[in-house]
């Protein structure tokens, strides 16, 4: 009986300020869950970086790609309006003399919160690179 009158207690105490941070947690979650979800594309540019100094390029790149990409409306809008722009970003640091082909996914393109890649076109870049000549 004394852990009823305990809850109870603890239910009860400071129920107004209870009862307004219950509605501010309502109205905050009206506005955020009423964002509609959008689907656009953009062209980013490719950027390849980290490629070891004894390699040089023989093929030739690909500079921009499609994406295809969802999320808040108010967020798809900032990638236009000079927000936190899409980036695409091929690391080379791994890479020996010969062809090797990048997926184009989560794990090399750059986006704002809350933004999800869907597709990219082209969905693979292959680059080739030979020993440079001493």
């Amino acid at each position: 009986m004394k852990w009823f009158k305990w809850t109870v207690r603890l239910l009860t105490q400071n129920l107004g300020w209870k009862a307004l941070s219950l509605a501010i947690a309502v109205v905050v979650w009206a506005l955020v869950s009423n964002e509609p979800e959008l689907l656009t594309q953009v062209r980013v540019g490719v950027e390849y970086k980290n490629l070891p100094d004894n390699l040089e390029l023989s093929s030739d790149l690909v500079s921009a790609i499609n994406l295809e990409l969802s999320g808040p409306s108010g967020e798809l809008r900032g990638l236009n309006d000079g927000g936190v722009r899409p980036e695409v970003i091929l690391d080379m640091s791994d890479m020996g003399a010969g062809e090797r082909s990048f997926t184009i996914g989560d794990g090399n393109v750059k986006l704002p919160h809350g933004v999800r890649l869907v597709r990219a076109r082209p969905a693979r870049v292959t680059v080739a690179v030979t020993a440079k000549k001493q």
